[in-house]
């Protein structure tokens, strides 16, 4: 709103007292930081279904990226989703031994 305000402006399509009353008017309402009637951020739901299909047919974040030229975490950024999957669990890995139940156990 303010940057068409300022395009008015320049242009000379209103005056500069024009320009003063509406840029006090919109700082009145609390429209210079945030203007009414913003749309609500969307997420992208076509962009994490293509990659899944993607993944299924064999192709990789890394490959898909590599073709289009771009690191995974800057597709990410570019496309808006984390497209990553984390690592497979190794099951060695995953056996979580309790130090504190270990501890417990031992000192009777």
């Amino acid at each position: 709103m303010t940057a068409n305000l300022r395009s008015c402006r320049s242009g000379e399509v209103i005056s500069s007292a024009a320009y003063r009353s509406a840029y006090v008017r919109i700082s009145q309402l609390g429209w210079r930081r945030e203007e009414p009637g913003e749309p609500e951020c969307e997420n992208p739901e076509l962009v994490p279904s293509v990659v899944a299909s993607l993944r299924e047919h064999g192709l990789s974040e890394h490959t898909l990226a590599e073709q289009l030229g771009f690191d995974v975490t800057l597709l990410e950024d570019a496309v808006g989703v984390r497209l990553r999957q984390p690592p497979p669990m190794d099951a060695e890995l995953a056996r979580v031994i309790d130090l504190f139940k270990s501890r417990a156990l031992g000192s009777r």
